[in-house]
């Protein structure tokens, strides 16, 4: 399902409920949505939206640019491909799925606490831009190599941790 502001069209629509059970396991997120009389741009996945849907694979629009906490939370991805627009991804997005690889456009600033949490990561090359880390970001992962572009200026505590199988970091400029 979905919410909008019918007296700001311009804001757009956000996804705030999804239901596997009638939708299936790999859902489309639409580029639009109408919504009474209006038809909305999809800008925002909801706080929980997906959340313990047992989804395998999502297809997001590239009018997407937040991503709410714990968004994706509790499914079997496998792998990701996020919108060319989106600036955050919040607090336990896609915490505890089975991702094994994940693209991250230059768009990303802030990748919150948890966000990657307990997945199956086995590198990650951060795109430039990315300012903040958030803690334990990555933890629970197979990484084996980190590359951080200069523009970090923050890694949260844990953010990397139970990695032990990491043998590379890299920091194309200044460690934090």
């Amino acid at each position: 399902t979905f919410t909008a502001d019918d007296t700001n069209v311009s804001a757009g629509a956000t996804v705030v409920s999804y239901d596997s059970g009638v939708g299936g396991l790999t859902p489309t997120v639409p580029a639009t949505v109408t919504i009474g009389a209006n038809t909305y741009a999809v800008t925002a996945i909801g706080d929980n939206a997906f959340k313990n849907e047992s989804i395998t694979s999502v297809t997001l629009n590239d009018a997407i640019i937040t991503i709410g906490v714990s968004a994706f939370q509790n499914n079997s991805l496998t792998a990701l491909t996020l919108p060319a627009n989106i600036a955050a991804i919040s607090d336990q997005a896609f915490n505890n799925n089975s991702l094994a690889s994940v693209d991250l456009p230059d768009t990303v600033i802030t990748i919150g606490e948890r966000a990657f949490q307990n997945n199956n990561l086995v590198s990650l090359t951060l795109p430039n831009g990315v300012t903040t880390i958030g803690d334990r970001a990555f933890f629970g992962n197979q990484l084996s190599i980190v590359v951080f572009p200069a523009t970090v200026t923050s890694i949260g505590v844990r953010a990397f941790k139970e990695a032990a199988a990491m043998t590379d970091v890299v920091f194309l400029g200044a460690a934090p």
